[in-house]
């Protein structure tokens, strides 16, 4: 049986897909639009069939299918002073993996990425917590300047920094790096830290081949293999 969630409208007549064979087992409309833990969002009410509608059917109907769990783990790192923290959090339930996010607060950012099982959460999480990453900004000149950033101590690449001239009434906290005549950076510590992780270009950057050589694994392994498992034995 399969599970379809009306986010549109309540369902009744001329709402949902009749396909021949293809029986409906119940329809069930809440009170009113109401937050669903199975769908991660709010709906009128949920029609389940015997097999499952076809793409077209769900599209044309407004159906969203009901959700599969998906485990977050987030990464995080100050704006000032840099770091990196790994961290777990609330389940999201979707049909299809939810897309990377990108966060911010007054004082750090933050990325999240989803994953289909918490085995290979837990993994990830362990490999994070393993890297210690670290920034030095160099400046060639009061207007050019440049961040080194190391893993473990080892030197991995060069990020390009921005050197602006904060205009009058400007936040100090807004700016970063050492002030030389008035110029300063306007990007963060943080984004350096978190640039080497689930960059969302990097098919062309590259950056997971520099973690996973610090790391001294494949990329296989950083994304599907036995990591956890070879460095704590099986789960119990």
């Amino acid at each position: 049986m399969e599970t379809y969630y009306s986010t549109q409208r309540p369902i009744g007549p001329g709402t949902y897909p009749k396909p021949e064979g293809n029986e409906v087992v119940e329809i069930h409309n809440f009170d009113g639009k109401t937050y669903c833990e199975e769908l991660g969002r709010e709906a009128w009410g949920y029609i389940t069939y015997e097999q499952p509608l076809t793409p077209e059917q769900v599209s044309s109907y407004e159906l969203t299918p009901e959700g599969v769990i998906w485990y977050p783990v987030t990464v995080s790192s100050r704006k000032h002073g840099g770091g990196l923290f790994v961290k777990s959090g609330m389940i999201v339930r979707s049909k299809v993996r939810p897309e990377d996010t990108h966060k911010e607060t007054p004082k750090m950012q933050l990325k999240t990425r989803y994953f289909r099982t918490w085995e290979e959460a837990q993994r990830i999480m362990y490999a994070l917590q393993s890297l210690d990453i670290s920034t030095e900004r160099v400046r060639g000149s009061a207007t050019q300047g440049e961040v080194k950033v190391y893993i473990n101590g080892e030197y991995i690449l060069n990020f390009g920094d921005k050197i602006v001239l904060p205009g009058r009434g400007a936040n100090p906290e807004d700016y970063y790096g050492d002030d030389i005549g008035g110029w300063r950076s306007s990007k963060p510590d943080s984004s350096f830290v978190l640039g080497l992780i689930w960059h969302p270009l990097d098919y062309v950057y590259h950056h997971s081949e520099k973690v996973c050589k610090a790391l001294g694994i494949t990329q296989e392994e950083w994304i599907e293999g036995n990591y956890w498992e070879e460095s704590h034995g099986p789960q119990e």
